[in-house]
Parts: C-alpha cells; sequence; structure tokens
C-alpha cells in the first residue's frame, strides 16, 4: 500500500500512474510511459507515499521525491540518477545496486536503510541520517556528508575517495577496507570506528575524535591528524613516518609518530 497522500504536491496524473504499476506487479509499465513521454521527462512525486511498494528497477532517474515516505520501499537495482530527495524517509528502505549517482539526500532519513553496491558517486548527503544503514560496497567517489549521521554504519569496502565528511558523526561505523583516499574528516567523530585495512593516504582528519578506533594496518601516508584525538586508539602495524600528527593526542594508542610496529 503507498498509504494516504496528505502531503502530496506532485503531479497525481504521475502518482497514478506508478502507484497503479507497483499494485499491478509490473513496473514495466511505468517504464514505458517514461519512454513515451520523451528525454526531457522528470516525474514529480513531492511528497508522495510510496512506503512498502514493490519498485525493483524503476525508472525514476532526475525525478523530484523531496519529501515523499519511501520507508521500507523496494528500489533494488532502481534508477535514481539525479533524483531530488531531500527531507525524504527511506527507513529500512533496500536501495542494493541502485544507481543514485549524483541524487541529493540532504536532510533525508535512510536510517537502517540497505544501499549495499549501490552507486552514489557524487551524491548528497548533507545533514542526513544513516544510522545503522548498510553502505558495504558502495561507491561514494566525491559524494558530499557534511553534518551527516553514520553512526553504526557499515561501509565495508566501500569506495570513498574525495567524500567530504566535515563534521559528521561516524562512532563505532565500519570502515573496513574502505578506500578513503584523499577524504575530508574535519571535526569528524569516530570513536570507536573500524578503520583496519582501510586506505586514508591523503585523508584529512584535523580536529577529529578517533578515540578507541581500530587503524590496524590502516594505510596513513601523509594522512593530516592535527589537533585530533586518538586516545586509545589501535595503531598497530600501520606506518606513521609520514602522517602529520601536530597537536594531536595519542595517549594510549601504544604508538608515537615516525614509527612502525609489525607482528
Amino acid at each position: 500500500m503507498a498509504g494516504v497522500q496528505s502531503n502530496f504536491r506532485g503531479s497525481p496524473q504521475h502518482l497514478a500512474h506508478l502507484v497503479d504499476s507497483a499494485q499491478r506487479g509490473d513496473i514495466s509499465l511505468w517504464n514505458r510511459y517514461v519512454r513515451k513521454m520523451g528525454d526531457s521527462f522528470h516525474a514529480d512525486l513531492a511528497g508522495a507515499s510510496l512506503k512498502n511498494l514493490v519498485l525493483g528497477k524503476v525508472n525514476l532517474a532526475g525525478a523530484d521525491l523531496c519529501d515523499s515516505d519511501l520507508s521500507r520501499v523496494n528500489l533494488v537495482r532502481a534508477n535514481l540518477t539525479g533524483a531530488r530527495l531531500q527531507g525524504a524517509f527511506l527507513v529500512g528502505a533496500n536501495l542494493g545496486k541502485a544507481h543514485l549517482d549524483q541524487c541529493d539526500f540532504s536532510v533525508s532519513d535512510l536510517s537502517r536503510a540497505n544501499l549495499k553496491d549501490a552507486d552514489l558517486s557524487a551524491a548528497v548527503f548533507t545533514g542526513a541520517t544513516l544510522k545503522g544503514a548498510n553502505l558495504e560496497n558502495v561507491d561514494l567517489t566525491g559524494a558530499g556528508l557534511k553534518n551527516a549521521s553514520l553512526v553504526g554504519a557499515n561501509l565495508d569496502g566501500a569506495r570513498l575517495d574525495q567524500c567530504d565528511f566535515s563534521n559528521s558523526d561516524l562512532s563505532r561505523a565500519n570502515l573496513k577496507g574502505a578506500d578513503l583516499h584523499a577524504a575530508i574528516f574535519t571535526n569528524a567523530i569516530l570513536k570507536g570506528a573500524n578503520l583496519e585495512n582501510a586506505n586514508l593516504t591523503g585523508a584529512r582528519l584535523n580536529n577529529a575524535s578517533l578515540v578507541g578506533a581500530n587503524l590496524d594496518e590502516a594505510r596513513l601516508d601523509q594522512c593530516d591528524f592535527s589537533n585530533s584525538d586518538l586516545s586509545r586508539a589501535n595503531l598497530k602495524n600501520t606506518d606513521l613516518r609520514t602522517a602529520i600528527f601536530a597537536d594531536s593526542t595519542l595517549d594510549g594508542s601504544g604508538e608515537k609518530p615516525g614509527t612502525r610496529k609489525d607482528t
């Protein structure tokens, strides 16, 4: 069921076509409608309630889904390239392997959403909530995640090079094996985060909190930890010789800048 449309302000025709296709169990009906409307067509579904609908492989590229309710919706392998989802509610949504590049998720709620293997390159998550979300193996190259909450999120093996996590909370997040080359974590919170075997080459973690973080075997070449707190962080098997630790705190980390500890 799509639910009551009390906040809907988009096109009634677009909404009717989409919901009817979903309820018939044939999303190809909607996709044919999109093709018929031409390349300039962008669905206007602002404020729509689409919760619990099965929309796998749907074409919503460039759609306006601002303030929409997409909780627990199935969007596996969907195409939402360039879609606007500011303020959308996607709690528990399944977006596995979806095309979400250049999407705007600003101030949206993706708590516990599944985005495994999704393409999120150049997407915007400013002020978004991704608590407990599954972002395993996603491509977030060049994405903006300023002021976002990723507490307990799973980013195992994710591609996060050149991402901006400034002022974000990644407490207890799993970043094992992630590619964080040249990523920005200025003023970010990474307390208890798992960065084991992550690539942080050239990353900026100045003024960040990494208290109790695990950086075992992480690559930290030219990584900037200036003014950061690495108290009780695990820096075993890391090469710190080119990392920058100006005015940083390493109490209880067991490591000193300019050293390498091997097993």
